[in-house]
């Protein structure tokens, strides 16, 4: 199955900020511009654009990719790329979960 494209429009917010030309206006992602742009890095699904421009393409070759099963070798022992990168996806989560809870909210 061929899947399209998929552009995402995000609310971005104006910012008045001074500098030594002048004022200038720049556009700044929002929370849930944040967000979402976030998660897709972490579930590591290529994207086009920015957060900060109110407009993100995900391109649909790349979610079929992302979709399909990536099966381990059948000539080694080891799990497939998939269920590695799924526990790390995982831990990571949890381990954000858990600063979140105790208030820990560095950026590491």
């Amino acid at each position: 199955a061929r899947l399209p494209n998929i552009i995402i429009l995000l609310p971005v917010e104006k910012t008045e900020v001074v500098s030594p030309k002048g004022e200038k206006i720049i556009n700044l992602a929002g929370r849930m511009g944040k967000a979402i742009g976030a998660l897709l890095r972490r579930l590591q699904i290529p994207h086009q654009g920015n957060e900060s421009y109110g407009k993100l393409r995900i391109n649909g070759v790349a979610l079929k990719i992302w979709f399909q099963p990536k099966l381990a070798s059948p000539f080694s022992g080891k799990p497939g790329d998939w269920s590695s990168s799924m526990s790390r996806l995982g831990k990571g989560i949890s381990h954000q979960q858990r600063n979140i809870r105790i208030g820990n909210l560095s950026l590491d």
